[in-house]
């Protein structure tokens, strides 16, 4: 990378930013490089630290049981994430069945007092 480019983005601080026109000043091999340092390395330490949670956490064990690895963790996260979902359905349905009923009262009896009433259902592990 010039040094010109990689100050001038530096201070305006957009470190990892490479304007087009800056890229078509660098060469394909520092492209390359920067692409490397700033993608693949992260990468590869996550990937790195996936693999050893894996292996290491079938050795652990506890009075529960062993520790769960990358891959159950994802699918309870997943469960998780599913659940929530179905209680935000949930409470869309409520809300939807309370503003019809709502609607209905009021054109029988436009003087009449509607009440709104909050979703009592239960908090997933996301809205705690």
């Amino acid at each position: 990378m010039s040094s010109i480019s990689s100050n001038a983005s530096f201070m305006a601080g957009l470190a990892r930013f490479n304007p087009f026109p800056a890229l078509l000043r660098e060469s394909p091999a520092a492209l390359a490089r920067a692409a490397v340092r700033g993608i693949g390395i992260p990468l590869a330490a996550i990937l790195a630290f996936l693999v050893v949670w894996g292996q290491v956490s079938q050795q652990i064990e506890t009075s529960l049981g062993t520790i769960p690895g990358p891959v159950q963790v994802w699918k309870e996260a997943v469960g998780l994430w599913d659940d929530h979902v179905a209680q935000r359905e949930k409470a869309d349905a409520f809300y939807e069945r309370q503003e019809e009923r709502n609607r209905k009262k009021l054109a029988k009896n436009p003087d009449a007092e509607v009440k709104i009433r909050g979703y009592t259902g239960k908090p997933t592990y996301i809205d705690q």
